[in-house]
């Protein structure tokens, strides 16, 4: 079977799509229904047999070695089964105790353009767990005018110094795609994390640490993705957008720091808007060295590209350096 070719064609963004008429969009199916969502049948794919393919909901898993990865756990066990669209799991491992976010689709509101973040604990390993708790809205009123985000997606977890620290993405209301804001909440381990009111939120001024809006372009990922990082009594966030939620200017990397759980700093720019700078990761080393990767496109172009700090006057952000 074939198509009548459009007049002209352009990069999807996505490797496996490949080019699309220039005239079209590409979004959220979430974006664009008018009904609520929902989100199918609730079955497991063993319980349907042979035929056709269905997109089923998610659950989070865990799967455990105890010889250093040789051998793993005969059966993945989830840490939750829900009829939720559960997805983007990040984890910090502290002795036997394993701390998990993730982001959930919130489907209980409509619109559906929301999701939040939840968080589970193990003490023993990961044979079982606590009941996963919603931290991004503590007290689950799915209202923003209390203060709290109206969602969260795409969170990353860091434990240190007694304290749990998470970052994740806000987009809020209907321009959700370009009005993104990053967070950051945090919870004392001597206190009870399971219980959503033990989070503390802990933004700038702007009320969230990623200042203005940020946006993020056309092209895939949609949301704002951030990284998490600690050093020197410090911890730092890497993260990129559009500056202003713009959906056609490329995304920069930008960065934020506080110190002694003290303030967030302002943003930095660590890259500038000739190319997008996308999906950073952070590593530190012996409390002295920090390492920044990202992956930086231009046109059809993708390079990993890399930073890392001067150690002789590394405080905060702006010292991030290009080697």
């Amino acid at each position: 079977m074939s198509f009548p070719r459009y007049e002209s064609y352009k990069d999807s963004g996505v490797e496996w799509l490949g080019e699309l008429p220039e005239h079209w969009e590409i979004k959220k199916i979430r974006r664009v229904i008018s009904a609520p969502l929902i989100n199918g049948i609730f079955k497991k794919k063993r319980e349907f047999g042979k035929g056709v393919l269905l997109v089923n909901v998610f659950d989070i898993y865990h799967a455990r070695s105890t010889n250093r990865g040789v051998s793993w756990s005969a059966t993945t066990q989830p840490i939750v089964a829900t009829t939720f669209d559960a997805r983007l799991p990040d984890l910090f491992v502290d002795g036997n105790t394993i701390h998990v976010v993730w982001e959930e689709q919130d489907v209980g509101t409509f619109p559906t353009y929301s999701a939040d973040v939840f968080y589970s604990v193990s003490t023993n390993g990961g044979s079982s767990w606590s009941t996963p708790e919603k931290i991004s809205d503590p007290d689950d009123d799915n209202d923003p005018s209390d203060g709290d985000p109206e969602d969260g997606v795409a969170p990353h977890i860091y434990v240190v110094d007694g304290r749990i620290h998470v970052l994740f993405t806000e987009q809020k209301g209907d321009a959700g795609d370009n009005n993104q804001f990053v967070h950051h909440i945090s919870c004392l381990l001597s206190k009870n994390c399971t219980v959503a009111t033990n989070w503390k939120a802990d933004d700038s001024s702007e009320g969230s640490i990623s200042g203005q809006r940020l946006g993020a372009n056309n092209n895939s990922p949609y949301s704002v993705l951030s990284t998490i990082g600690y050093m020197q009594d410090c911890v730092f966030a890497f993260y990129h957008g559009t500056i202003g939620g713009v959906a056609t200017a490329n995304e920069l990397l930008f960065g934020s720091s506080s110190c002694n759980n003290g303030p967030w700093s302002n943003r930095v720019e660590l890259t500038t808007d000739n190319v997008q700078a996308l999906r950073p990761d952070v590593a530190t080393q012996d409390d002295r060295w920090m390492y920044v990767v990202y992956e930086q496109v231009s046109g059809s172009n993708r390079q990993i590209r890399f930073l890392r700090n001067n150690p002789e006057y590394l405080l905060y952000l702006p010292l991030i350096t290009k080697p």
